[in-house]
C-alpha cells in the first residue's frame, strides 16, 4: 500500500517530464492548458473578491473589535476563496476542453503501451449520455458522502482534525476520477465500473488526487494541473492494465 500511495502521488512528476520531453504530447498538453489559464485569470480574482464581499457582510459596526474581526474574516475568506475558485474553475476548464483532454490521453496512452489504441466508435447521443451519466454518479457519491463528512466539524474535540482530513480524502477521490475520466471512457462503460476500478487501487489513486488536491495549494501550479492530471492518470491506467 505505502509503495502505491507513492507512485500515485509522485506520478504527477514523470507526467511533467513526459510532457517536457515529448514535443506531440507538449503540443497537445498547451491546449488545455491555454483553456486553464484563460479561465484562471478571468474567474480567479472574481471568486476572491466575492469570497472577501460575503464575508464583509457577516460581520456589521464600525468599532475596532468589528473592523478587527471584519478583517480577519476577510483574509479568511480570501485564502478559502482561491482553493475554492482553484477547485472548481479546475473542473469547468475540465469540461470546456474535454474533446482536448481526449485527444491528450489517447496520445499519451498509445506512447505508453506501444500500440495503437482505440478512440471508441460511439455517436454524439451516446457521449452526451455517458457525460450525463458520470455526473450522476458524482452527484450521488456527493449527497451520500459529503454531509456525513460536513457534520463532522461539529464533534467536539474532534471535527476540527476530521473534517480537512476527510474533506482531502474525498476531494481526492474526486480529482482522481474527474481526470481519468479520459482515459476509462475509452474502456469502462457506466461510472460503477470506472468506480470499481479506482476503489481497487484505492491507495494508488489517493496518492493521485491527493497530490492533485495539494498542488492546487501551490501558487500558479494550478495553471499547468489540467494536462498534468491528464497525462498522470493516463500513465497509472496504462500501467496498471498492461
Amino acid at each position: 500500500m505505502p509503495s502505491s500511495l507513492v507512485r500515485g502521488f509522485t506520478v504527477h512528476f514523470r507526467a511533467a517530464r513526459l510532457i517536457v520531453r515529448d514535443s506531440e504530447v507538449r503540443r497537445l498538453a498547451s491546449r488545455p492548458l491555454l483553456v486553464n489559464i484563460l479561465l484562471m485569470v478571468a474567474g480567479l480574482p472574481l471568486g476572491i473578491w466575492g469570497a472577501i464581499q460575503l464575508s464583509g457582510m457577516l460581520v456589521g459596526g464600525d468599532g475596532v473589535v468589528a473592523t478587527l474581526l471584519r478583517t480577519f474574516l476577510q483574509i479568511l475568506a480570501a485564502a478559502v476563496g482561491v482553493f475554492l475558485s482553484f477547485f472548481l474553475l479546475l473542473l469547468l476548464g475540465s469540461a470546456i476542453a474535454g474533446p482536448l483532454n481526449s485527444k491528450l490521453s489517447l496520445a499519451v496512452e498509445q506512447k505508453i503501451r506501444g500500440t495503437q489504441v482505440s478512440a471508441g466508435d460511439t455517436s454524439i447521443v451516446q457521449d452526451v449520455a455517458r457525460s450525463v451519466a458520470f455526473a450522476f454518479g458524482r452527484l450521488l457519491m456527493f449527497v451520500l458522502c459529503y454531509p456525513p463528512i460536513f457534520l463532522t466539524q461539529f464533534i467536539p474535540g474532534l471535527g476540527f482534525i476530521l473534517f480537512p482530513v476527510l474533506s482531502l480524502l474525498y476531494g481526492a477521490v474526486v480529482l482522481s476520477l474527474d481526470f481519468s475520466d479520459y482515459v476509462f471512457e475509452r474502456h469502462y462503460a457506466t461510472f460503477r465500473q470506472k468506480l470499481r476500478h479506482v476503489w481497487a487501487r484505492k491507495s494508488l489513486y489517493l496518492g493521485f488526487g491527493g497530490g492533485l488536491a495539494l498542488l492546487m495549494l501551490v501558487p500558479f501550479a494550478g495553471f499547468v494541473l489540467l494536462p498534468l492530471g491528464v497525462v498522470g492518470a493516463t500513465m497509472l491506467h496504462a500501467e496498471e492494465t498492461s
